[in-house]
């Protein structure tokens, strides 16, 4: 996704399943400052996450924990 999509690693890191329509994919919070932006991935891809996201039965983490966990793995790299 990253090379396919031009997306930042944070930015494929904190997508959740509801961020996922489609060829669309709704980056919450980007580098740009902005609230939000839309990035257009090939078919293929988007296929392979929608078949992930679907054979996992994907539940969002909270976001708590999902930042809990990113700060503490920066903190492990310091």
């Amino acid at each position: 996704m990253m090379a396919r999509g031009g997306m930042r690693i944070s930015e494929v890191l904190n997508l959740r399943p509801e961020d996922v329509d489609g060829r669309k994919l709704i980056l919450r919070d980007p580098k740009s400052g902005r609230e939000a932006e839309v990035v257009f991935i090939p078919h293929k891809v988007a296929d392979r996450i929608i078949d992930y996201i679907e054979q996992k039965a994907f539940i969002s983490a909270p976001e708590s924990f999902v930042r809990s966990t990113t700060c503490r793995h920066k903190k492990g790299r310091l």
